[in-house]
Parts: C-alpha cells; structure tokens; sequence
C-alpha cells in the first residue's frame, strides 16, 4: 500500500475556511487504495464546513492526520461526533429583525453585547 502525505499548509496556508479550500487538497484524485497522511504543520485554524469536507472526501479511505493542534483537532471530533448524533433542529419562533443600513445592523448588535 503506497502513503500520500499532504502537507495542508501548502495548499491553504494557516486557516481553511470553506468547502472550496478542501477541494484544494486534491484527495478525489488519490487512489483509494492509498493511505492518506494529512500533516497539519503550521496550520491553526479550520472551519467546520471545511473540516466537513475534509471528512466527506477521505469516507472510505485509511487515513491519518499529524501535527494537529488542539483547535484542529477539537473541529475535527466536533464534525464526527456531529455526524454520529445527527442533526435536531428545533422550530425556531424568533422574530425577523430587519435592518435598512450596516450602521443599523451594526449598531444593533453592539447593543447587544
């Protein structure tokens, strides 16, 4: 069995944000007959629909992750674990706020804090 070691940095410097940013890293055109190695190195931040991605693309292959820190790692159990207890979503009767500028909005949600 040959190993694939991607190196995420490279291909999305420090942060990956979005499903796009996943696609980068070129895991639908690696066997499935090889063990991926995703080194993690100088990466600090994913978000969760990139992590999500991450998880989709490599379903089905063996895989493994280095260099991970813990905000990387922590995304990582977040979406499994998300995907194992499925999603509930309440019905929501919160009122629609509109706003007519960004001061509006703005200034609504420092009200807020």
């Amino acid at each position: 069995m040959m190993t694939k070691i991607i190196k995420v940095y490279d291909y999305i410097g420090k942060e990956g944000r979005s499903r796009v940013n996943a696609s980068r890293l070129g895991l639908k055109d690696i066997p499935q007959d090889e063990e991926i190695i995703l080194d993690f190195s100088g990466v600090c931040f994913l978000s969760r629909s990139f992590t999500d991605e991450i998880v989709t693309l490599t379903e089905g292959y063996k895989y493994s992750m280095i260099n991970t820190a813990d905000i990387i790692q922590n995304m990582f159990t977040a979406v499994i674990n998300g995907r194992k207890n499925g999603r509930k979503h309440e019905k929501d009767n919160s009122p629609i706020k509109r706003f007519t500028s960004l001061v509006e909005l703005s200034q609504y949600l420092n009200f807020m804090v």
